[in-house]
């Protein structure tokens, strides 16, 4: 089983990641019917600011984020 990672920047302020499994012939017509729930979530508890954007290095192995508005840059370790 390969595995991929997703993040996404949700309008409560909070950067979620998921890890999303890749199967083989799952179905008949290639659609998996699966809930996903975070294996990681990120945020500002101090300001509550806002995510600008995120990122992941090209060896996936870190996610970066800056906030909005902020001279901060998180590099975050998943």
């Amino acid at each position: 089983m390969v595995y991929s990672r997703l993040v996404t920047n949700s309008s409560d302020r909070t950067l979620r990641q998921f890890i999303l499994p890749s199967y083989a012939g799952c179905e008949e017509n290639g659609l998996l019917d699966q809930e996903l729930e975070p294996t990681h979530r990120f945020n500002d508890p101090i300001n509550k600011t806002a995510w600008h954007a995120m990122s992941y290095s090209p060896d996936g192995e870190w996610l970066a984020g800056g906030l909005f508005r902020s001279t901060f840059l998180g590099c975050i370790d998943p």
